[in-house]
């Protein structure tokens, strides 16, 4: 009996201390509650603050969550710098694989916010863990795959959302998966979705690739309702035969430009005729080498802005479905001031104001040099780059170049430090770089220096260090004379990096000498950098060769107007896709206004010699700017050489030349 009392007695005790013992589920405070709601209503400091607060009072397992929770609330970009503060203060000790991903998925989410994909990807694993939740799984292939996009490695990108799409999910979250897999497809090259579609081993990535190919092939919808036919049939599993066929016919019915009488809108005569016939014939280039049958007709502005806007409503009233032109600014300025444009009209200049709402139809197009101060600023930021000088050609144009290059600059997470005028006329320009480089400072350091010691000491300048890159945009003049003082000041080191102002645009081995090692973008006609743009120019020179050697900037300007006007809605309707044309990649990131990207020249012995970066390779397309690019078709044809200066030509196809000689500018 007392045996039996005391087994009882003990297992009693047991009993009571392992009652005591057994976890109890932590509540959440009112605070928790209360901060979510405050997130809900955009109020994140606030949120992030109470979470915060809340995990001094919890257990360390939900204490983890909270303060995790603090720092997803804040990955906005108004206040990532204070997730940043929190993510340096995070116990990151004992997580468990759930907890480990969250933390990394933070620390990515924080490097994309910052414009920094290649640091997202170095937290995020190349495939998530198998003991996580899935949902976890799928956020980290998201960023992985966004990262990638960001950093141009497209096939990896899309090869990471195929991995995305066979997680379980809702149909919702797949197709929108789908969706954003087939944008970026959209974005490879012909040659790239080409090597995909035959070389992949994985049969639903191959058929996914064969698709973008037929599409971004396409040049007429029979030829494309037949081969998106011929696919269907062979894969009528994959995933994407159930939407995108039909999907792919839609858009390009939609997006097509189909016009079938065409006006062209500039000055004929008066002082500007000379740009007007070489854009003309750099248009009716284009027009010979692939004209579908449209009637063509020119209209004389003589650079009048009101006669414009006049000569525009009499092209419509005489039955034009698109319009190319008019060239001048206050002419595109008259133009976008109407309520309304009724048909597709690509101007051949800008706003001043890219902000300026327009009407639908009208598009933007030229050769804008704020274009090419932004191809320096991304040159730089592929290279790693992100500290430059900046000379420019003393005026007002030198100060829209500034304006335009730190915003770029900026825009990467770069800086200008600092800048300098170069005045016309001026053949010494050794104070402006002293000052620039802060050699001045360092001799005022030795001056002082010597003083003290009152005897000489050795002494060599020496130039700032956290320059990266001399950023030029002035004329050839200014150019050649700054390049061997920029040398002579400790700066061969540094890269030169010009806008195409630097380049008349005719080889000059003498005069150009002085400018080895300079590199400077330019559109593909002039530098000769694609093989379309070789093409092009053996056939211009046999037909319009004095305007193709006076101005062939302007001559690339009219060749790319007319190929690329049927285009206009797609890429409008796609912003990650562009085409390559002689003056250089095209795209329409926003507001209907066409952005270049341009090829690069190095001066090698006096002459402009193609380097990488250029708008014709696909491997650079893709992996550098991230853009899908497809090449404007070049073929063989016989330009009009010489429009009429005073009188429109007929409506109806423009006769052929019957002097190959070029128009006279």
């Amino acid at each position: 009996m007392p045996v039996r009392i005391i087994l009882v007695a003990a297992l009693a005790t047991a009993l009571l201390s392992a009652c005591g013992l057994a976890p109890t589920r932590w509540e959440p405070p009112p605070e928790v509650h209360r901060a979510a709601a405050l997130a809900a209503q955009g109020r994140v400091e606030e949120a992030a603050a109470l979470y915060w607060a809340s995990a001094q009072r919890a257990p360390r397992a939900e204490a983890f969550d909270l303060r995790l929770r603090a720092i997803e609330t804040l990955l906005t970009p108004e206040t990532s710098a204070r997730a940043e503060d929190y993510l340096g203060r995070i116990e990151r000790d004992g997580l468990s694989a759930d907890q480990r991903l969250r933390l990394q998925l933070a620390e990515a989410r924080l490097a994309l916010l910052r414009n920094a994909p290649d640091q997202a990807l170095e937290h995020l694993p190349a495939h998530p863990p198998p003991d996580v939740a899935p949902e976890l799984a799928a956020q980290a292939l998201d960023l992985r795959a966004q990262a990638l996009a960001a950093m141009g490695r497209l096939r990896e990108a899309v090869e990471t959302r195929l991995e995305l799409s066979r997680q379980a999910g809702t149909a919702a979250r797949a197709q929108a998966n789908e969706d954003t897999m087939w944008a970026l497809l959209l974005r490879l090259s012909p040659e790239q979705l080409e090597d995909c579609r035959r070389q992949v081993l994985d049969p639903i990535l191959a058929g996914w690739c064969e698709l973008a190919w037929i599409a971004s092939r396409a040049t007429d919808e029979t030829t494309l309702a037949a081969q998106i036919e011929g696919w269907r049939r062979r894969h009528a599993a994959h995933p994407a035969a159930q939407r995108f066929p039909q999907r792919i016919l839609s858009e390009w019915r939609a997006l097509r430009v189909e016009a079938r009488k065409v006006a062209v809108l500039l000055p004929l005569s008066g002082h500007l005729a000379g740009p007007g016939r070489a854009i003309a014939d750099g248009l009716l280039s284009a027009y010979y080498a692939r004209s579908g049958g449209e009637e063509l007709r020119f209209y004389d502005t003589a650079g009048d802005p009101s006669r414009a806007v006049q000569t525009y409503s009499e092209a419509l009233a005489e039955g034009a479905d698109a319009v190319i032109g008019p060239l001048l600014k206050p002419e595109v300025k008259r133009l976008a001031a109407q309520a309304r444009v009724d048909v597709p009209t690509l101007t051949l200049n800008y706003l001043p104001d890219p902000k300026a709402q327009t009407p639908q139809n009208l598009y933007q197009f030229g050769l804008l040099p704020e274009d090419e101060v932004r191809e320096i600023a991304r040159r730089m930021w592929h290279e790693g780059k992100r500290r430059a000088i900046g000379f420019v050609a003393e005026g007002a144009w030198g100060e829209r170049m500034l304006r335009a290059l730190e915003t770029a600059l900026q825009g990467d997470g770069g800086r200008l430090l600092d800048s300098a005028r170069l005045a016309a006329g001026q053949t010494d320009f050794s104070d402006i770089i002293q000052r620039a480089l802060l050699l001045d400072e360092s001799r005022a350091r030795y001056n002082r220096l010597r003083a003290v010691l009152r005897r000489e000491i050795r002494f060599e300048p020496r130039r700032r260090q956290d320059v990266e890159v001399i950023a030029l945009a002035a004329p050839p003049v200014q150019a050649r004379l700054l390049q061997p003082q920029l040398r002579f000041y400790f700066v061969s080191d540094l890269p030169v990096y010009a806008t195409s102002r630097v380049y008349t645009g005719r080889p000059n081995p003498f005069a150009d000498a002085d400018l080895d090692g300079v590199e400077f973008c330019d559109a593909p006609l002039v530098l000769g950098s694609t093989e379309a743009a070789r093409t092009a120019r053996q056939i211009m020179e046999k037909t319009i060769g004095q305007s193709l050697r006076r101005r062939p900037r302007l001559v690339a300007l009219g060749y790319d107007a007319w190929t690329v006007l049927p285009e206009l809605r797609l890429l409008e309707m796609r912003p990650g896709e562009s085409r390559t044309g002689l003056t250089g990649r095209l795209s329409i990131p926003s507001d209907r206004r066409l952005a270049r990207a341009l090829d690069w020249a190095r001066f090698e012995h006096g002459r402009p010699v193609p380097v990488g970066h250029a708008a014709g390779q696909a491997a650079s397309d893709a992996g550098e700017s991230g853009v899908r690019t497809r090449l404007l078709p070049v073929t063989p044809g016989t330009p009009l050489s010489e429009p009429p200066a005073l009188e429109p030509i007929p409506m109806g196809t423009p006769p052929r030349p019957s002097d190959p000689g070029g128009a006279s500018p």
